[in-house]
């Protein structure tokens, strides 16, 4: 503000209880995440022609692409145990048996263990 320049950044709000923003610092103008009153809905079309429709956070066109799905239990890296693997925990699961398959999590999550590991997409 010093130089008539404001800084503003989003949160990344984990609430609904206080002091639940994730990025915050002294110079910025936080603005915290909110709701929205509509869902996303997506379908995933397994190898068997089963579909499955769900709540997605954003949907993407693969263009009839179809990608491995792997489950996280069976993908647990070297240093990380099946039961933290299969919830999808941050560095739980092995790259090279992730890496541009989709990944199926027995926990809601935001993602970042599969996606920081190379999976193309994660089902909870």
């Amino acid at each position: 503000m010093k130089n008539g320049v404001l800084t503003v950044i989003s949160a990344g709000n984990d609430g609904p209880e206080r002091s639940t923003i994730s990025n915050f610092s002294p110079w910025s103008f936080a603005v915290a995440a909110s709701t929205i009153d509509r869902k996303f809905f997506t379908k995933v079309q397994l190898g068997n022609s089963n579909i499955y429709e769900g709540v997605s956070i954003n949907t993407f066109d693969l263009q009839n692409k179809m990608y491995p799905m792997i489950y996280g239990g069976d993908a647990a890296s070297p240093n990380a145990s099946r039961s933290s693997a299969r919830y999808c925990n941050q560095n739980s699961l092995d790259q090279n048996l992730v890496k541009g398959k989709i990944v199926l999590c027995d926990k809601l999550s935001r993602g970042r263990g599969p996606f920081l590991a190379g999976a193309v997409g994660t089902v909870m």
